[in-house]
């Protein structure tokens, strides 16, 4: 409880004004599972650059995130290959990015082995995220951690983790922009089909 306390303190008192997240799961569904805890950090910190590392493939989505400030990408399919110097390459290069940009805050939702590192290395001087029972240690790469759950849904893991860091939402947002140049393909492809768009769609993915 003290912990806690102590967090939702040095959240009010340090408006951060360059914030990290990470979730480079390669799963559609662990990085829109943010948008609510991500929508409680933009609510708490309007002024902030907000960053946000995703996966080269899925970091798309990210332009539904409204009020992001900038989309940092790694191409993790590289690490299931065996060429080990693009992947030293691409490890050198992510840290030297995220070093550079001299975070204050990063929020690992994803709480890998390797972006615990990550975390650590940015320099930042608030990191949370997540602590499985059996790697007590990887606690130590974080200032502020939540032991995860499989009771817990996604959403509520993540809302639990920024709820720990100090900041409380006042209401849940799930709310998902699609941009204006990312709608001309699905509107053609309604044209195409003969689709209304005014009407309901519901499509089978099998």
């Amino acid at each position: 409880m003290i912990h806690r306390e102590e967090n939702m303190k040095k959240s009010r008192l340090k408006p951060f004004k360059k914030i990290l997240l990470i979730q480079w799961i390669n799963g559609i569904g662990d990085l829109v599972f943010t948008l609510p805890a991500y929508h409680v950090i933009r609510e708490h910190f309007p002024d902030a650059h907000l960053a946000f590392l995703a996966t080269k493939k899925n970091a798309i989505l990210l332009k539904g995130f409204r009020g992001l400030d900038e989309i940092l990408t790694i191409d993790r399919e590289i690490f299931y290959t065996k060429q080990m110097k693009e992947i030293f390459k691409t490890i050198i290069t992510i840290i030297k990015e995220i070093r550079q940009k001299k975070f204050e805050l990063v929020v690992d939702f994803t709480s890998s082995g390797e972006s615990a590192w990550l975390s650590l290395i940015s320099g930042a001087e608030e990191r949370w995220g997540f602590l499985k029972k059996s790697k007590k240690l990887r606690a130590l790469k974080y200032t502020c951690t939540v032991e995860k759950s499989l009771n817990l849904h996604q959403v509520d893991s993540y809302l639990k983790l920024v709820e720990k860091g100090g900041l409380s939402p006042t209401s849940i947002k799930n709310e998902f922009i699609l941009p204006d140049e990312e709608m001309e393909k699905p509107l053609a492809l309604y044209k195409e089909w003969g689709l209304s768009w005014e009407k309901p769609t519901i499509f089978f993915h099998i």
